[in-house]
């Protein structure tokens, strides 16, 4: 799992692109194995089984250039 937020001011001078606040929490599910023979020799792999990401906004709606 993996969280992150960001966060613009927009522009204070103009207005024209408001402030947004953004944040997502990712979940996956990930499966490997690791394999060494003799201290040496060895064999590994990694997949991701799956995978979702869940996007929050401030306010409801996604933040875009125009303020729209």
């Amino acid at each position: 799992m993996y969280s992150t937020s960001l966060w613009t001011p927009g522009t204070t001078l103009t207005g024209d692109i408001p402030p947004c606040q953004y944040g997502y929490t990712k979940f996956s599910s990930v499966a490997g194995y690791q394999l060494k023979v003799l201290g040496g020799l060895g064999l590994e792999d990694q997949y991701t089984i799956w995978e979702k990401q869940i996007d929050v906004y401030l306010d409801g709606k996604e933040c875009t250039l125009s303020g729209d």
